[in-house]
């Protein structure tokens, strides 16, 4: 009965409580996200969509601010991360004024950097400029202020030298457009230079190392408070009543759940670690 309500209840009832149709929306999420076969385990396309390049300068950005030319490609996004000037490496600011002669490090989309014209200059080769340190972190939006705000806002505001490469929100994934809502609790993947990277983390949130380890102490005091709280009767004449150990630990999984979401500074758990907590509690159920 319960397994049969729910299906009917998520199916059926919710849809029109809410005032949607499951079959358009899901055709909404299908169009927005990408197409194609998904591909086996080991094997990936080699195209990449954004790209990292080395150019020599045109003559026409002699003098011009480094946040003018990015600003030129508008509506594209183009990071000029790094320069060689005059044999030294100089990490470049929105504010830095550039110069004759310069090789910058160029980041956009591969069809911004290899357009007609040569808008960016001559490509060279220069392995020592282009030794960024890149990386791609998972950050949680936990601020208020970033909250309920369109991605393509947010990216105007703290996304130079980022991008997003995916969306998880409630533990899966899901397909993003410049228009999607950030909600609290929400997890992106960004990737771009390290510095870059760490400085978006934490204008939106809270960056979240990668790590096996479980935080025990959060998982046992979730149980143990659980328990205790459980253990609690309220009698009604001779009826006791009580949530059990079992409901207890429930009460408090939602709760301790919501801290996390909030707070994602402790309680990790590993991935691996909460599917054996599903599946096994599912079977035991």
């Amino acid at each position: 009965v319960g397994t049969s309500f729910v299906v009917w209840f998520l199916s059926s009832l919710a849809p029109r409580l809410l005032g949607v149709s499951l079959k358009e929306e899901s055709r909404k999420l299908e169009a927005q996200a990408a197409g194609g076969a998904k591909p086996e385990g080991g094997v990936r396309s080699a195209y990449r969509e954004w790209d990292v390049r080395a150019f020599r300068i045109p003559d026409a950005w002699d003098g011009r601010r480094v946040g003018d030319v990015e600003g030129s490609f508008a509506p594209a996004r183009v990071f000029l991360q790094r320069a060689r000037r005059a044999g030294a490496l100089v990490d470049l600011a929105p504010d830095v004024v550039l110069q004759k002669g310069d090789l910058v490090v160029a980041g956009a989309r591969r069809h911004v950097l290899v357009g007609e014209g040569r808008p960016f200059g001559e490509e060279v080769e220069d392995r020592e400029l282009l030794d960024l340190p890149m990386a791609a972190l998972d950050v949680v939006v936990t601020r208020g202020e970033v909250a309920e705000r369109p991605l393509e806002e947010l990216a105007e505001e703290h996304g130079r030298g980022v991008i997003l490469l995916k969306l998880v929100r409630a533990g899966e994934e899901i397909p993003f457009a410049p228009d999607t809502i950030v909600n609290r609790g929400d997890l992106l993947r960004l990737a771009g230079s390290q510095q870059d990277v760490e400085r978006v983390g934490q204008a939106i949130g809270y960056v979240e190392r990668p790590s096996s380890e479980t935080d025990v102490v959060f998982v046992g005091l979730g149980i143990l408070l659980g328990g205790l709280f459980g253990a609690l009767t309220l009698r009604i004449g001779d009826l006791p009543i009580s949530l059990t150990a079992s409901g207890g630990a429930l009460i408090m999984g939602l709760v301790f759940g919501w801290l996390r979401s909030v707070r994602p500074t402790f309680g990790r758990i590993p991935e691996p670690a909460l599917w054996i907590f599903d599946t096994i509690g599912l079977a035991v159920f």
